[in-house]
């Protein structure tokens, strides 16, 4: 683990500071710089609203400036916010511009993150052949420009392959991302892993993950980094009623419940309620399961509501699986969805 990354609450912290005393310097660029930077020190420690406050400021003064690397980093801070909202236009609209600025601007980790992000998010969404064709371009491109930043790609590629339901591939997939994920590189570390969790959690090896997760948990949380910490207690909720440990299941999906809400998480509420309503289901509690499909039917309600229907038009110009994709649509129709929805 890098000394890095135990420094992250006190960098979000010297960063905002740093960030509000630039305008009095007249120093444009560099705040925006790290406006940009404390949004991304935000967004992980699960400050997702302030985190989405820094990056529009951010891309405001980027834009008034005419820095197009400082416009596309960014939106891909703002992008990222939106998702976790539930307000998935425009997180996809913000990911779409920062990946074209940065085309335009030369910024080759961009150029790789942007559609990464965005095609395990429409994976997850019921997009699962478009997802997994734009995470695949998204590789194909971090092998051709940046070859030395591996384990990210290779990691959202395991991620949408899983989702589309070609476990082999992501199995190999994984295998080559741990093996080349920098050790120091918390980050990478992290993604991988969570993956990693999600692939063995299909394949039901319930009780080995479990015991791999338990160091994870306590780093995240000493760390600080809320929104990670909220999604490893989602997954080990998941793992500990698979395993059939129902009561630690429960405990730890209440915990993820208030996590998320806490950093603002629309996306983890939706996952974490669609696994108490089959936790509760599952224990015959009628009223339990009464009450957590009522908040699963109101993020669901929200997220179709501030999901497109159609994707950006330099979006589809660039990527042609994703032509006539309705995502509204593919969310709706989603089998957890459809459910929650029918029984209301």
């Amino acid at each position: 683990m890098s000394i890095r990354s135990h420094l992250t609450q006190l960098e979000a912290a010297g960063l905002v500071r740093l960030a509000q005393t630039l305008p009095e310097l007249g120093n444009l660029p560099m705040q925006a710089d790290n406006l940009a930077g404390s949004a991304d020190l935000l967004l992980i420690s699960g400050n997702v609203d302030q985190a989405l406050e820094y990056a529009l400021k951010a891309h405001q003064i980027s834009t008034v400036t005419g820095n197009l690397w400082g416009q596309s980093y960014s939106l891909l801070q703002a992008g990222q916010a939106y998702l976790e909202r539930g307000e998935i236009a425009a997180g996809i609209e913000a990911l779409a511009r920062s990946f074209h600025l940065g085309g335009q601007a030369g910024f080759a980790v961009v150029r790789i993150t942007a559609p990464a992000i965005l095609g395990t998010f429409l994976a997850n969404m019921g997009a699962a052949g478009p997802g997994l064709e734009l995470v695949r371009q998204a590789h194909g491109l971090a092998q051709e420009i940046l070859p030395g930043y591996p384990a990210f790609p290779l990691a959202a590629l395991a991620e949408a392959h899983l989702l589309a339901g070609n476990d082999h591939q992501a199995e190999m997939l994984l295998q080559q991302a741990r093996q080349q994920a920098d050790p120091s590189d918390f980050q990478a570390q992290g993604f991988v892993g969570r993956v990693e969790i999600r692939f063995h959690l299909a394949r039901g090896n319930y009780e080995a993950i479990l015991q791999e997760m338990a160091p994870w948990e306590v780093i995240l949380e000493q760390l600080g980094l809320r929104l990670y910490l909220a999604e490893f207690i989602y997954l080990k909720g998941q793992a500990l009623r698979g395993a059939g440990r129902l009561d630690e299941a429960r405990s730890a999906l209440a915990e993820a419940l208030v996590q998320a809400r806490n950093c603002g998480s629309r996306r983890l509420l939706w996952f974490t309620l669609e696994e108490l309503v089959q936790l509760e289901e599952q224990v015959d509690n009628v009223a339990a399961t009464r009450d957590f499909r009522r908040q699963l039917r109101e993020v669901i309600a929200f997220t179709a509501g501030h999901t497109p229907t159609t994707l950006p038009p330099e979006l589809v110009a660039r990527h042609d699986s994703l032509a006539g994709l309705n995502l509204q649509d593919s969310f709706l129709s989603l089998p957890a969805v459809r459910k929650a929805l029918d029984q209301g």
